[in-house]
């Protein structure tokens, strides 16, 4: 279209007001809620044990859990249970005439667990120190493929099994009332300076392999063949493969592939973001700050899962840095500023 015609029409909608969606266009998809839909619920968990240390030092480990019962996700009501059936599997099909896709909210069930360890020091000295390392896994359902609801079963797609979170604050040991340079131009020049960081390392995400072979079965996807545990590679860009594509083949015409949902992770990650900064005396009434940020330090980038698409062109390329790049983790920042108050 050109700016000069306007905006086109929107695709015509159909609502019957009946609310009965067999006398509907047969093309059109629907999603559907009943009547009797009931919210789910989590039940939650966790045991923990503290334990001070010397040097103002405090240590906390824990078992953190969750479930969520009836959970609810979008399955298509219309799909074929059975394999290389056709149209003629599907269930709506069969009675109406109607290829088109029905969602309607089916419970599934969710569940988390995980190993968190704090390490942590109390401010004193100067500094202040926190640790964060979390060992997890959730598990979680969807519905790409149809025919046997247990295969859908696995690693959620969000879930990164391990992170590690270090910050700290340090009041360096110059100026008055430290260690060190207690007067004169060296406190003057070194005295009131601190320093700050943030420090993250994380796993990376759950990479979904999807697509090969012909299934006939309207509503289901497929995977290939999983023919060996694939390698690492680790080549970033197109025409550079991060992962083997070739641990995996084409499962054919009307067979599932053996690969199973979520079974390898992306990369991971690592960023840095650290900050300094003084406060002074200008007066008796005026005081003044200065501070210089510097978001992801080491200016390390953020990759994106490799293409999971079987039959894409870049499948197992990487060819992206992440979803987001007005996010500061993509990219090095580096801020100053100075303040001054009365």
């Amino acid at each position: 279209g050109r700016m000069a015609t306007g905006c086109p029409a929107p695709p015509a909608q159909f609502y019957p007001p009946s609310g009965i969606i067999e006398n509907a266009p047969l093309t059109q998809a629907f999603t559907i809620f009943t009547n009797d839909l009931r919210e789910g619920y989590i039940q939650s968990w966790n045991l923990a044990v503290q334990r001070s240390l010397p040097a103002s030092f405090v240590l906390d480990v824990a078992y953190v859990g969750n479930q969520a019962v009836k959970n609810y996700t979008f399955r298509d009501i219309n799909a074929s249970p059975i394999l290389n059936s056709g149209a003629a599997g599907q269930p709506l099909f069969q009675r109406f005439g109607r290829r088109a896709g029905v969602s309607a909210w089916h419970p599934t069930q969710s569940n988390y667990h995980s190993l968190q360890v704090k390490f942590d020091r109390r401010l004193a000295g100067g500094l202040l120190l926190t640790t964060a390392y979390t060992y997890s896994k959730a598990i979680d359902q969807d519905f790409f493929q149809q025919l046997n609801f247990r295969l859908n079963r696995a690693t959620g797609g969000s879930d990164r099994q391990q992170m590690f979170v270090q910050s700290y604050i340090y009041e360096l040991p110059f100026g008055r009332g430290k260690k060190w340079a207690t007067s004169g131009i060296r406190s003057a020049l070194l005295g009131g300076w601190q320093v700050s960081g943030i420090l993250t390392f994380m796993g990376g995400t759950p990479l979904n392999i999807t697509g090969g072979g012909v299934l006939n079965t309207p509503g289901s996807g497929n995977r290939p063949d999983l023919l060996r545990k694939p390698r690492t590679l680790g080549g970033i860009g197109r025409g550079s493969l991060w992962l083997e594509t070739a641990a995996f083949a084409d499962p054919g015409v009307g067979r599932l592939g053996t690969t199973g949902r979520n079974i390898l992770r992306g990369p991971g990650f690592g960023n840095l973001d650290l900050s300094v900064f003084r406060r002074f005396n200008l007066t008796e009434r005026f005081k003044g700050e200065f501070r210089g940020e510097s978001f992801n330090f080491t200016n390390t980038p953020k990759f994106s899962n490799p293409d999971g698409g079987f039959t894409s062109p870049t499948f197992g390329m990487i060819t992206g840095a992440g979803d987001d790049f007005t996010d500061p983790a993509f990219r090095r920042q580096v801020q100053v500023g100075l303040k001054i108050t009365f």
